[in-house]
């Protein structure tokens, strides 16, 4: 429903907008010149433009990572339809001697709002998809991270479950491998956490003690080296 509303909304604000520009174009200007037309129709062309954007990505406009990366695109689209407006009443009011400059002008601003609209959406999308890279690099610490709580919560010596929340903290504040610098030290470290798991399961204590100091060295080397480069 809030995406929903998210598109709609901003949908009936523009079309309001083309309206009250409909209406005051063709009152103010009651001769339709062949120049009015043209700024018109590049007019209805960027509100088109702009209702696409609109269609597309103001529904996902709901959190502060998609306000940042991706209303770029909207915002320009919207530029774009207030200029088309203001040339379009121009358009209205240059004589027809001059209606190859306002062509030559309208072309313009269509050719740089689509190089910018591009470019948004171009980095929007690379945004995107840099993103869910970090998520997915991030839930796989989170994975192990909550596997060491959940002994940590089980655990009858209160020393090791301190021991074991320590480490957990560790992995809370490790980097996530967005570039795949260092899958080779994640996939130890599934290892080792899942031999700790499995020591625990078999009552040995001893054992997983052991593991704490390894998992640990092996995440602090995991991290120094996600930071190079």
């Amino acid at each position: 429903m809030e995406k929903k509303l998210n598109r709609i909304a901003p949908l009936a604000f523009l079309g309001l907008f083309f309206v009250i520009y409909c209406v005051a174009l063709f009152v103010i200007f009651e001769a339709a010149s062949a120049s009015l037309w043209i700024g018109f129709i590049f007019t209805v062309l960027a509100f088109a433009v702009t209702g696409c954007i609109i269609w597309f990505k103001a529904p996902v406009l709901l959190n502060a990572y998609d306000q940042v990366y991706k209303a770029p695109a909207v915002f320009a689209g919207g530029a774009y339809a207030v200029i088309a407006m203001v040339l379009g009443m121009i358009a209205a009011a240059v004589p027809a001697e001059g209606i190859k400059w306002i062509v030559l002008i309208e072309l313009i601003v269509f050719a740089a709002a689509a190089v910018v609209i591009v470019l948004a959406l171009s980095s929007s999308k690379a945004a995107e998809q840099l993103h869910r890279k970090d998520a997915a690099a991030a839930s796989e610490l989170t994975v192990m991270r909550n596997v060491l709580l959940s002994l940590a919560d089980s655990a009858e010596d209160p020393d090791f479950a301190s021991e074991l929340r320590a480490l957990a903290e560790v992995f809370r504040l490790s980097l996530p491998d967005v570039k795949g610098k260092v899958a080779g030290y994640d996939s130890d470290l599934r290892g080792k956490v899942a031999s700790l798991q499995a020591a625990l399961a078999a009552h040995d204590e001893k054992a997983a003690r052991g593991m704490i100091p390894v998992i640990r060295n092996l995440l602090n080397a995991r991290n120094r080296a996600c930071k190079v480069g």
